[in-house]
């Protein structure tokens, strides 16, 4: 699986778009080790990273107004679940790290791609050129 940073993952919202790359980074650090310990440590932190850049993408999605915020909370809150159960999964030895990775890499895509293609361009039409 490649995490590479492609411009198609772009929002064009700077902050989104840090945020995005931050956590593109922890998943490829969870490619890259095979150090059990590490591995959980970099799953919590994807985690707890994913919690953060949600907030603030709602934050963001509050301020302007955005009419589907609730459909976009609900994609987060769903992933947030799915990587919760995922971890418990991999602590109890019952998935591998593959599983996860390949779950990332199609969330990852989908969230970038799919989702915050809406509001993203919603936001840059009401941000003055």
């Amino acid at each position: 699986m490649n995490f590479d940073w492609h411009d198609q993952y772009k929002t064009n919202i700077p902050e989104l778009d840090i945020q995005h790359k931050k956590v593109l980074d922890l998943i490829k650090k969870l490619q890259c080790t095979d150090d059990y310990l590490t591995e959980k440590a970099l799953l919590k932190e994807i985690l707890n990273y994913s919690v953060f850049h949600f907030i603030s993408e709602t934050e963001l999605l509050q301020a302007y107004s955005y009419p589907h915020l609730n459909i976009q909370k609900k994609y987060q809150q769903d992933f947030i679940d799915q990587l919760s159960v995922s971890i418990g999964l991999f602590s109890a030895g019952n998935l591998f790290k593959e599983n996860i990775l390949y779950s990332l890499s199609r969330w990852f895509e989908k969230h970038t791609t799919c989702e915050n293609k809406g509001f993203d361009s919603y936001i840059r039409s009401l941000i003055p050129v």
